[in-house]
């Protein structure tokens, strides 16, 4: 339920501090990974329907009718409703036959939400998403573009390897000012989690399918049902691992504000390969360290006067 529809309300505290501490909670939360895994899905079952005459108009129907019938199925979360206003640009902007900004749909995405929510901006989970896939989409082909890796498979693990590590260094200070905390073995849970999500959305939807028929659905829920176990064993397993969670970590709004500022003039360097850039990445490194070291000496001096106070 939680993986497939979003409910979280059937877990235990346990299995949500598994997916918490190794940084597969995302996961939990239905979002832009499970409407982008049931478009790939609907793509592939209904491909069939563009050898028919219009069977382009029909598919792109088809494609945007199962991505709003799963956005009302899991009962229309704010983050599925992003997701699928995003995916259903995508879709229409593949249909047109032109070249489509993924940037620009994005964009496009977040200023229809905020036209009729603008508070949506001041939610964690608006922010965290849009950061990640921005991030994603920006970073992604300059991870894996340099490398030419010839084994398929190892290529498969970096490419997948990359997309944690864009969506982290896009989502790390909001992660680090709300949160308090960061998942140090992300990219083995995410190597883990991201194929698993996929044969389990997968799985799932076969099994809501194929329920009715004697056997058949039974066969598909146990396999679903060991999906899920080997999963949850697998992040267990990567959460006992020592010091798999960074706790206790306070990142003011200055701090984090000034992280993404130096994220920006290094993006910027890379692009424009100015110098200056990289000064200002560094301006902006020194101040973070400097405001850091600021509240380190005011927490020593109240924790130096409660000491003589108590002392008195």
């Amino acid at each position: 339920a939680a993986l497939l529809l979003g409910d979280k309300q059937l877990l235990d505290t346990e299995v949500q501090a598994i997916y918490q501490d190794t940084g597969a909670m995302h996961v939990l939360a239905v979002s832009g990974l499970h409407v982008g895994i049931v478009m790939m899905i609907l793509g592939f079952v209904f491909s069939f329907v563009n050898r028919f005459k219009y069977g382009a108009v029909l598919h792109l129907l088809l494609m945007l009718i199962g991505i709003w019938s799963f956005a009302l199925l899991t009962g229309m979360a704010p983050s599925v409703f992003r997701s699928s206003v995003t995916f259903s640009l995508i879709a229409i902007g593949k249909h047109s036959n032109r070249n489509v900004s993924s940037l620009n749909v994005v964009a496009a995405s977040a200023g229809f939400l905020l036209f009729f929510n603008p508070l949506l901006l001041f939610q964690v989970g608006f922010q965290l998403s849009y950061m990640a896939v921005i991030a994603i989409i920006y970073l992604y082909p300059k991870l894996t573009e340099p490398l030419l890796i010839e084994n398929k498979y190892l290529d498969k693990i970096w490419q997948i390897s990359a997309v944690s590590i864009a969506a982290t260094i896009g989502t790390l200070p909001l992660t680090l000012h709300y949160f308090n905390q960061f998942p140090v073995y992300f990219l083995l849970s995410n190597l883990l989690v991201a194929p698993a999500a996929y044969f389990i959305i997968s799985c799932g939807i076969a099994t809501f399918v194929f329920s009715p028929i004697p056997y058949l659905g039974d066969l598909v829920g146990l396999v679903l049902r060991w999906m899920i176990w080997l999963l949850n064993k697998g992040l267990s397993l990567i959460q006992a691992l020592p010091f798999s969670v960074a706790e206790g970590i306070y990142f003011p709004n200055l701090e984090m504000w000034l992280t993404y500022l130096m994220i920006l003039f290094v993006l910027l360097f890379m692009r424009l390969n100015s110098a200056k850039m990289i000064s200002l990445s560094l301006v902006c490194l020194c101040l973070l360290f400097g405001n850091q070291a600021y509240r380190k000496k005011e927490a020593y001096q109240k924790a130096i006067f409660s000491i003589y106070l108590l002392a008195v």
